[in-house]
């Protein structure tokens, strides 16, 4: 009835199936920052990730910030930039 009350899982090696009640899920959207569009224009970590001045949103550009998920290697969640102003 469109309410989520589990999820379905299933063990790659094992084939074993199993059901977690649960009433929320967060859906992963990557763990590659889509920035590539911005490489030679700003300054990125070897990993891909925008580098940004200490823990502030400034970047190598002035006036450009970044947030969130494409500046955050630790946590990778879309709430970061919501938490990142």
């Amino acid at each position: 009835t469109g309410v989520l009350s589990g999820v379905e899982v299933s063990d790659v090696n094992t084939k074993v199936v199993e059901t977690i009640d649960c009433a929320g899920a967060f859906i992963a959207i990557g763990h590659k920052p889509n920035v590539g569009f911005l490489r030679g224009q700003i300054e990125l970590d070897e990993k891909g990730y925008i580098r940004c001045e200490g823990k502030t949103t400034m970047t190598s550009v002035p006036g450009v910030f970044a947030c969130g998920d494409v500046m955050d290697s630790r946590y990778k969640q879309a709430i970061t930039a919501a938490g990142s102003g």
